[in-house]
């Protein structure tokens, strides 16, 4: 390998197009156009690219902190497969959000906690649900959402909300949203709010002192009466909803949007469906008159099933080359139908993350 310099001043060097010896600070021909400096003022070049590599290299010196406390959260990014894993998607909420329970005049919803939003929006449907009367909304000002896109807005409405048991004067934006409704900047700013992204528990300063535990979710598709259905009073129907076909085939959970089917007066409880994609769930009338329920409302909301483990989030970290699992667990891992050792560590390694919860007896 030829040798890379560095021209230092003092040193004596030679150019390639200009032989005669030279002073190196006289010199102006950069290393890139050939100027080699005499043996006293070189570096080899291994050692040249060695210097290189540790000023310019993205990856983190052996005992980094940020290496040890990724390797207590199951990324070992010195193996090429949890480094993969960690560039393709490191937050531990895989992709979740946060949402927190309201009432309003009684009507329950669920609220976005999203602090990037720098507004508070309530749905048109749910503020409709909790106005005292049914008033016409005219579309007001255009809102600029993250991705660039508009979204139509109807004004805004003063209104009392409640969380954790306790009341707040609310001022949200009415607009045409999925959600139920979205806590944005204003309110995390007037009351003091911050969110723990990792438990998920919004803490309000003001004035109340106030801890609000929410839910994590992650909505799949949204449920959609698949044909009109009569529900006569007092019955129970199977509803056949359709959600998205690229689900097909994977299990699910159907959470009720009981917003919507309370204003109809039906009655829903989560429901647990083999196909994502397509199912039916029971839809109760609990009224004195019968319900057609149109084609196409949005009953609910289809989350893919999924192991719960979010708790994992709150975890002490585990250095887990120090833990080891006793004989009955071992034994009762190798009598487990699991045949694939790439299945096996990742449950070998759950184990040890979370060894705490296994009694020492064992």
């Amino acid at each position: 390998m030829s040798e890379l310099s560095v021209n230092t001043i003092g040193s004596v060097g030679k150019g390639t197009d200009h032989p005669e010896p030279h002073e190196s600070n006289d010199c102006s021909v950069t290393i890139a156009e050939g100027c080699k400096l005499e043996k006293s003022g070189t570096v080899a070049a291994e050692g040249w690219v060695k210097e290189l590599a540790r000023v310019s290299s993205t990856h983190l010196p052996p005992g980094h902190p940020c290496l040890v406390y990724l390797k207590g959260r199951g990324f070992d990014l010195g193996t090429d497969d949890d480094l993969n894993r960690f560039t393709g998607n490191s937050s531990p909420l895989g992709g979740k959000r946060w949402y927190i329970a309201v009432s309003v005049k009684g009507k329950v919803a669920e609220f976005l906690v999203d602090t990037g939003a720098s507004h508070s929006i309530i749905s048109r449907r749910f503020c409709d649900l909790v106005s005292d009367k049914q008033s016409k909304l005219d579309p007001s000002a255009n809102a600029l959402t993250a991705d660039g896109s508009r979204l139509q807005t109807f004004g805004k409405r003063f209104m009392k909300i409640n969380m954790g048991g306790k009341e707040f004067a609310f001022s949200p934006t009415i607009a045409d949203i999925s959600d139920d409704g979205i806590l944005g900047l204003d309110f995390a700013s007037l009351y003091g709010a911050v969110l723990n992204p990792r438990s998920g528990v919004l803490k309000i300063e003001h004035p109340y002192d106030l801890k609000v535990k929410g839910v994590l979710r992650q909505i799949s598709c949204v449920a959609s009466v698949a044909q009109t259905m009569k529900i006569p009073p007092g019955h129970t129907c199977d509803i056949l909803y359709r959600g998205d076909p690229r689900l097909r085939g994977h299990s699910a959970v159907v959470e009720p949007n009981t917003v919507i089917l309370a204003s109809l007066g039906l009655e829903c409880a989560d429901t647990l469906v083999a196909n994502a994609s397509w199912a039916t769930i029971p839809i109760s009338n609990q009224t004195d008159t019968t319900v057609y329920l149109q084609k196409g409302t949005k009953v609910g909301e289809v989350i893919l099933a999924e192991a719960v483990t979010s708790s994992l989030l709150d975890l002490p970290i585990v250095v887990t080359e120090n833990v080891e699992l006793n004989v009955e667990l071992n034994k009762l891992l190798k009598e487990s139908d699991i045949k694939k050792e790439v299945e096996m560590n990742k449950l070998i390694s759950l184990i040890k993350r979370c060894s705490g919860g296994f009694l020492s007896s064992w």
